[in-house]
């Protein structure tokens, strides 16, 4: 294939700026309308505070339908401005992306010409021409990969569209008709049929609308185990719906079932908290707002189903070696879970996202660790402990403290189907879409976890080693705050990032490989926390074999040293425990 053969059509990006000025023109005006309302059933209900009149109250119960009616709408047209907002910001984020695809692909059609031109005149000899012929292949392979990301971003483009379009689905369409006495009753009809019996309002309009979770999650209480099963089978955009929820909503539905049930969290014996956890465990477990001894409950009561689904991949004949090994780790990882030594706060096999929560939340827990691992991390790391030992050292080394390893999807240079590194994808570490994407989850997480009132007061701590740093740092650009922010040889942070001034900020590193390429300028455009005023640190920790770079030459060695001691940081061995104790004082504060 010559570079002329390569299509290179790169699909524009809609305004962002249209959009967000669309959205607040209606916001304004829907604004408008409900103070018009509330203005003038204000006004007309304190007539009789003016003079007497017949039949005020009369003309009051009547305004009663039209306000709620006015009230509802302003709420769904809210939906739609939030849905709008969501696209903007979808917008933005690609066209950015868009800008950096096309320098691509004006490097790319340079560098394969030349390479192209440089294997045709190199022909004459046969050392250049292999030298020559290996460039030009390098060359289609990079070209190869950049029109791999074009088509991503081709989905991803397709992908926020169509986010937008379930979004607007969601908004409800609630029509409210006052009886002649001014009383309004409801009725809703809705795609996934109805909870309850509908009105006869039904008759004369139908209407598609999404439930709320919490109502759906009601009626699944009205009915079988299995039933409600069936119907999450049924309908699995409804999962779309319990990404949206509002935590705060679901903690405080959550605690009036808890009020309705036997036991105590985590472990309930009877009445609807316990009846869900049974019937429909996996979205229980997946569920924000919901506490984290019921989470974990609720996930451990899905996990023969995970186990199951794992069989199941097994029997493909296709599978290599460490696919094979990979499944195995799952099952024992998740054969763990139901024996009660890992705790689940979160997992999603498809989707490459597990929560791991080390120690028991109580009314006694003072600190609460978010930690992020670093760049490769895939499920396998979980699955054969190697991401958890921070939070184990912490949580058995500072007192009432509890710890959450998390994953929020495919990690930058994982392989998501053996586990271990793919090397070829080690630039996305430096990816500014997917670091906010990642921070976007993260955010999601903590809104939802800080709901549990056992852990709603304690110190917030993020911890991130390697990328696992940026993760963190994105979390804090989409709204997160955290009490402290601790660094283990973090990589660095997103452009949209600022410091929290009420956030205290420490680096702890080794002299390792990462440090070496952020002096060069490669990381983060140069965002990393040793050159950054508000992060605390001192001088690098000593490795076990520093000693080979003490003399000033870059050999291999000193290569094998650097990537060891990055690797180091995280791990509970002798090698590091002067960084581990250090990070228990930071932590007890």
């Amino acid at each position: 294939m010559i570079f002329t053969d390569y299509a290179w059509g790169i699909e524009e990006v809609p305004s962002a700026a249209v959009l967000r000025e669309a959205r607040d023109r209606i916001d304004a005006r829907t604004a408008a309308i409900l103070e018009a309302m509330t203005t003038v059933k204000g006004r007309w209900s304190n007539v009789d505070l003016v003079f007497a009149v017949s039949g005020a109250e009369t003309v009051n119960q009547a305004m009663v339908g039209p306000e709620l009616s006015t009230t509802l709408f302003a709420e769904n047209v809210g939906r739609g401005c939030k849905a709008l907002g969501y696209l903007a910001d979808e917008y933005e984020a690609l066209s950015r992306r868009r800008e950096v695809l096309v320098e691509r692909v004006a490097a790319m059609r340079q560098r394969l010409a030349e390479a192209e031109q440089s294997s045709a005149a190199s022909q004459v000899s046969s050392e250049f021409g292999m030298v020559a012929e290996s460039d030009l292949l390098a060359a289609q392979s990079a070209a190869d990969d950049l029109l791999a990301d074009i088509a991503k971003f081709h989905r991803d483009l397709d992908g926020a569209e169509d986010a937008f379009e379930t979004d607007l689905r969601r908004v409800p369409v609630d029509d409210v008709i006052p009886a002649l006495d001014g009383t309004p009753f409801t009725a809703r009809v809705t795609d996934w049929a109805p909870a309850g019996e509908p009105g006869s309002a039904t008759d004369v309009w139908e209407r598609l609308i999404a439930d709320s979770v919490t109502d759906r999650l009601d009626w699944m209480l009205s009915v079988s185990a299995e039933e409600a099963k069936r119907w999450l089978d049924e309908h699995p955009d409804f999962w779309d719906n319990v990404e949206m929820v509002d935590p705060e909503e679901v903690a405080q539905w959550w605690a009036d079932l808890a009020s309705r049930s036997e036991g105590i969290p985590g472990a309930w014996e009877s009445g609807p908290a316990a009846a869900l956890i049974a019937a429909v465990p996996a979205l229980i477990g997946s569920l924000n707002g919901v506490p984290a001894l019921d989470r974990v409950t609720a996930n451990r009561t899905a996990a023969p189903d995970w186990i199951a689904a794992a069989r199941e991949d097994l029997k493909n004949p296709d599978l290599d070696a460490g696919a094979r090994e990979f499944l195995l780790n799952e099952i024992a990882y998740l054969e763990r879970s139901i024996a009660g030594d890992v705790q689940l706060y979160l997992y999603d096999r498809d989707a490459s996202r597990v929560v791991e929560m080390v120690g028991t939340p109580s009314a006694e827990t003072i600190d609460v660790v978010t930690y992020s691992p670093g760049t490769f991390t895939s499920m396998n790391d979980f699955y054969q402990g190697g991401v958890q030992q921070v939070a184990d050292y912490l949580t058995e080394n500072a007192s009432s403290t509890v710890a959450f390893v998390v994953k929020e999807g495919t990690f930058p240079g994982e392989n998501s189907v053996r586990g271990g590194r793919n090397m070829l994808r080690i630039g996305e570490a430096n990816e500014p879409d997917r670091a906010m994407a990642a921070g976007i989850e993260l955010a999601s997480f903590e809104a939802g976890m800080r709901t549990d009132p056992s852990l709603a007061t304690a110190e917030q701590i993020g911890i991130g080693h390697s990328w696992g740093l940026t993760h963190i740092a994105a979390s804090e650009a989409a709204g997160t705050e955290y009490d402290q922010v601790i660094s283990l040889a973090g990589a660095g942070m997103p452009e949209e990032w600022r410091a929290n001034p009420d956030t205290e900020y420490t680096d702890l590193s080794y002299c390792d490989l990462l440090q070496r390429a952020q002096n060069g300028g490669v990381v983060w455009e140069g965002r990393y926390p040793r050159v950054t005023p508000v992060f605390e640190y001192g001088d690098f920790y000593r490795g076990p074999d520093d000693a080979v770079l003490d003399d000033g030459e870059f050999t291999f060695a000193d290569l094998q040293v650097l990537e060891d001691n990055h690797d180091l940081i995280t791990q509970n061995v002798d090698d590091n425990r002067q960084v581990l104790r250090e990070l228990v004082k930071l932590v007890q504060g």
